[in-house]
């Protein structure tokens, strides 16, 4: 019983670890949007939170459709499809790059 309670505390520190690492990194992600936003559009703080808060909005959503999705298809086709649309339609055809390349071999677990 002593193993397999240490072995359930070592796979909960590392998935805490996991968990505080990915909350970091969308942290750095918004930090580097909200600076090149800044940078680039001049938007300051009249139209930082409004930003900061479609930024999350869209981030869960395309989380949750790839939660959703893995559900049935182990491929993510649907989502990859549905997220590359999107995001053509914003950066146009000529500076688009599909999902193979935005993301290279990565798999989604």
């Amino acid at each position: 019983m002593a193993k397999n309670q240490y072995a359930k505390a070592l796979r909960m520190a590392r998935e805490r670890v996991s968990s505080d690492r990915a909350e970091i990194r969308a942290q750095i992600d918004m930090d580097a949007a909200c600076m090149a936003a800044n940078e680039v559009f001049q938007m300051g703080p009249g139209r930082a939170k409004a930003f900061c808060e479609a930024m999350m909005r869209y981030a869960m959503e395309i989380g949750e459709m790839f939660l959703e999705d893995a559900k049935s298809d182990v491929t993510l086709e649907y989502s990859k499809v549905t997220l590359d649309r999107r995001i053509k339609e914003i950066v146009g055809e000529q500076n688009f790059q599909p999902w193979e390349v935005r993301y290279g071999s990565r798999v989604l677990r």
